[in-house]
């Protein structure tokens, strides 16, 4: 028996030539479905459903759920996702304010304990831009 994980991390091509794999997702499809048709067709859309299911286990297990899509930050100039933020990571992100809570699902909630720091260093394009005074011409006289 070939363990779900290595079946969904394995190419659909190569799952469907080998008869241990095959073999297994049949097994696995039988808890999902109840029933079981052995069609290249079915097979693939058992894969997928298997695929599915252990991504939403996966995501139940984090701490820190980013919604859905992707997420450019500016100032590291990358693209984060549900699939690749860490939890570590993602706590570093809103403890720098790279991502706010209002970027996620699914966060702990902070504790109230923790000192709140108002006072922070502000980046150069935040900084307010300075005043210009506005200039107008004069109209010239027709003579």
């Amino acid at each position: 028996m070939i363990e779900a994980r290595e079946i969904a991390a394995t190419p659909f091509s190569i799952v469907k030539n080998n008869e241990e794999m095959v073999l297994s997702l049949l097994y696995y499809a039988r808890g999902m479905t109840g029933k079981v048709h052995i069609c290249e067709k079915s097979l693939f859309n058992y894969y997928k459903k298997l695929g599915t299911m252990l991504n939403e286990k996966s995501f139940n297990d984090k701490k820190y759920l980013l919604r859905k899509g992707l997420l450019y930050i500016r100032k590291t100039g990358e693209h984060v996702s549900r699939e690749g933020l860490s939890d570590e990571k993602a706590a570093s992100y809103l403890q720098k304010k790279l991502l706010k809570p209002s970027d996620f699902e699914r966060m702990p909630e902070q504790k109230s304990e923790e000192p709140i720091t108002d006072v922070e260093e502000k980046d150069e394009a935040q900084k307010p831009r300075p005043k210009v005074k506005k200039v107008t011409r004069k109209k010239k006289a027709n003579n």
